[in-house]
């Protein structure tokens, strides 16, 4: 297979770092278990200047007044400071369980993980079986190479709270650290799950309101509207749903806990078998649709690939890399070597697939009880406030329509055109275009010749 020549990338300026970064970074034998954990709360904090005295050591006495300021001092990210209010504290409270759990946390996220388990062990006698002792606890056992006590933990704490985020986590670092990684994997999408539902409830701003089940055909505006829906009180989930491209398949379970209202979804889910079955197994009767012309489409992927609409900051340096491996993996896998070879690439392949993808999702709002609103990048273009209140309209929600800026860099707006494809693509590649396209679907949504 060739390889992708990077001497194209002229136009791509931060192409040859990024994929410097990639090659050099080393990855677990399974990355699909790690992402998540490493999507939980980060656990190391930064260099901290050391504190005052009276930061320190103020005045304890109730046990109940200090736990919950103790909580709220690790909570904020002073570790050095938790750590020794926290230790004084037990001085005062010896038998406080909730005081030496929270050392043990802040001993953990310090990176001190033998002193972390000797204090929860404290913590485990202080009391009956408890799910948030027990996941920590296996924690501080995996990270001082004690994995199969670290299992055990894991388990323990599982069998007390099944729908623990925490506890799935714990175990799949245990099975890593036993190189167990195929079990480790299996228990990913499972903790994934819990971790989006644990994060949904934290989020809900709008909980009153219904939720907005969507799929948004790629590069067709979605991130805008899903901003917008954000910022308008929508809790926003990324992957808990399940994987949310364009083969994805959506999670009955946490379906559910997303239908309970106040809730998003950005996502490019396909009409498949088991997605509509999955919408209505959950109830869902009412769902939203938003897509463009997919000869547009083909033409904001290739600048896509090219770096172009990232949007701004370090979420933008994240969406490069990614791009990067994505164009790394399809080169690899179709022969990509140069930019024209990618445009063969994109009417061949992204083209029919988007036609395939909008084909299906007419297909079932004509042949299953789903209500589904279609709407699509022209009407978004043209009257976006409009488009929404027919969204809200569509799910009854009544909120008042307010929309963020296009140019706001968390958008990655790059021109939002919807004819440029004809200046884009030669002439044998407009012919080649016409020859694959789904007349009667261009028909449907107005997408002239």
């Amino acid at each position: 297979m060739a390889g992708f020549d990077r001497t194209h990338w002229t136009d791509y300026p931060a192409a040859a770092e990024f994929s410097g970064r990639l090659s050099a970074s080393s990855l677990s034998e399974d990355p699909a278990a790690l992402n998540v954990l490493e999507e939980a709360p980060p656990q190391s904090p930064e260099p901290l200047a050391a504190p005052a005295a009276e930061v320190l050591f103020p005045a304890i006495g109730d046990v109940v007044l200090v736990e919950s300021e103790a909580s709220a001092l690790l909570e904020s990210g002073a570790l050095r400071e938790a750590v020794a209010f926290i230790e004084r504290a037990i001085e005062q409270h010896p038998g406080s369980r909730a005081l030496h759990l929270l050392l043990g946390a802040a001993l953990l996220r310090a990176e001190r993980p033998q002193e972390a388990r000797r204090v929860l062990r404290e913590a485990k006698a202080l009391g009956p079986p408890d799910a948030n002792v027990e996941w920590h606890f296996a924690a501080a056992l995996s990270r001082c190479g004690m994995s199969l006590e670290a299992e055990l933990s894991a388990r323990i704490a599982l069998d007390l709270a099944p729908d623990s985020a925490w506890a799935a986590a714990a175990m799949i670092e245990a099975l890593q650290a036993q190189c167990r990684f195929v079990e480790a994997a299996a228990w990913a999408p499972r903790a994934q799950a819990l971790f989006q539902a644990e994060g949904l409830e934290r989020r809900r701003t709008a909980p009153d309101v219904a939720s907005i089940p969507a799929s948004f055909l790629p590069k067709s505006g979605g991130t805008y509207l899903g901003l917008a829906l954000e910022r308008m009180g929508f809790a926003p989930v990324l992957s808990g749903l399940g994987a949310a491209n364009w083969d994805g398949a959506l999670a009955p379970d946490f379906l559910r806990t997303f239908m309970e209202g106040g809730a998003f979804a950005h996502t490019h889910f396909p009409a498949s078998g088991h997605n509509v079955g999955a919408l209505l197994e959950a109830g869902v009767r009412r769902y939203w649709v938003h897509v463009r012309d997919p000869r547009q489409v083909a033409v904001s992927s290739f600048y896509h690939m090219q770096g172009q609409g990232q949007g701004d900051g370090a979420f933008a340096a994240i969406r490069l890399r990614d791009t990067l491996r994505v164009l790394q993996e399809e080169a690899r896998t179709y022969s990509v070597a140069s930019w024209d070879d990618y445009r063969r690439l994109l009417i061949d392949l992204a083209f029919p697939r988007a036609q395939t993808w909008i084909r299906q999702w007419v297909e079932a709002a004509e042949n299953t009880a789903i209500d589904i609103l279609f709407t699509t990048q022209t009407e978004l273009r043209r009257d976006a406030a409009g488009l929404m209140r027919r969204v809200f309209d569509h799910f009854g929600v009544p909120l008042e329509v307010r929309l963020p800026p296009v140019e706001d860099g968390a958008n990655r707006f790059r021109s939002g055109r919807e004819d440029e494809w004809r200046d884009f693509f030669r002439p044998a590649e407009l012919e080649r275009i016409a020859a694959l396209a789904d007349r009667d679907l261009f028909e449907r949504f107005g997408w002239g010749p």
